[in-house]
């Protein structure tokens, strides 16, 4: 079997993380995977992205389409012809609310075999607006390169992994991070991801990006496992999220997470979290300052947590999960 995966650009995001493991799990499992971007190099225009991918497809002559955002998804449906795709909604925002987007959709509806929510919540939202479509859930899954570390550093950095957009409250932390540098000379913070234009003033932003800062962004990167490994605590500043596939990897690496309280409705209620109020840079920094407190504590529980996160959300299962959708599909 040939599976192609669609995205929108080659980026650093959950999507992405989630498109590499279950590719990393099926080809295990003998199956063909390849992965198409409707934007390759730079954001190109409707014709450009459909041409690109019909050519693609073309190519490929893939079994099943396995397309993942609103972009890609409306997209695939477009050009696939008589091949089946499954959309995945992976958005933290709510796509729909753009008129555009939403009126797409409706008439796309005829095409759409099949949709998959990563969270419930996900599939109630599209369900109010789609009711006659089948959608069925299938968490994020983590993959098993990650592990904790043999060895905690209680010194290690505070990190955040992610792109710096809006959604994932740069401003937020840059108010905490710098109150928590004042008051304590050891901490150290460490955001990692691409850095998206606007996202802070320009005079935080250069503070930030100064090599002499303890609360630093450091561009994207390729081995996150690593980072995670040596990091003491993950801070997830984000609003919203669906599902995050960067909390499941912390987790299960069996780090102390921080996040605001409507991301940790997304998540098992067995995790240990510390939770503030979503955009509240005081209640975030306080959340924060909980876990440094008693650091010790917080990682023997997530020690205790992170074997349960690798059973119930591992990407074996995810993978196995989304290949049932592909034999209901193909029927």
């Amino acid at each position: 079997m040939r599976v192609l995966q669609v995205l929108l650009s080659p980026r650093i995001g959950g999507a992405e993380s989630a498109v590499a493991s279950l590719a990393e799990v099926w080809e295990g499992r003998g199956i063909a995977c390849h992965v198409a971007y409707l934007d390759q190099d730079k954001p190109g225009g409707a014709f450009a992205r459909a041409s690109g991918l019909r050519a693609a497809i073309r190519e490929l002559q893939p079994d099943v389409i396995i397309s993942h955002s609103a972009l890609p998804n409306a997209y695939s449906r477009l050009v696939a012809g008589a091949i089946p795709v499954i959309c995945v909604l992976h958005s933290a925002a709510r796509d729909f609310d753009d008129p555009k987007l939403k009126f797409a959709e409706r008439l796309l509806q005829r095409r759409t075999r099949s949709v998959v929510a990563v969270s419930s919540a996900q599939r109630e939202e599209y369900a109010a607006l789609f009711p006659m479509q089948r959608v069925v859930v299938i968490p994020n899954g983590v993959s098993s390169r990650f592990t904790p570390a043999t060895e905690f550093d209680a010194r290690g950095p505070i990190v955040t992994i992610g792109r710096v957009v809006a959604q994932k409250d740069p401003a937020l932390w840059s108010l905490a991070t710098r109150t928590l540098c004042e008051e304590n000379e050891d901490v150290l913070f460490e955001w990692f991801g691409p850095l998206s234009q606007g996202s802070l003033p320009d005079a935080d932003e250069r503070w930030h990006l100064d090599a002499g800062s303890r609360a630093r962004f450091r561009g994207p990167i390729d081995d996150v496992e690593r980072v995670l490994r040596g990091a003491s605590v993950f801070f997830h500043p984000a609003r919203r999220e669906a599902h995050s596939v960067a909390l499941l990897e912390a987790a299960s690496t069996a780090l102390p997470i921080v996040c605001s309280d409507e991301v940790a409705r997304t998540l098992p209620g067995w995790l240990p979290l510390s939770v503030f109020a979503s955009g509240d840079a005081s209640d975030a920094t306080r959340a924060v300052r909980e876990v440094l407190r008693d650091l010790a504590s917080w990682r023997r529980q997530a020690v205790l947590a992170a074997s349960r996160v690798t059973s119930e959300f591992g990407i074996e299962s995810a993978a196995s999960s989304y290949l049932a959708e592909v034999d209901f599909v193909q029927r």
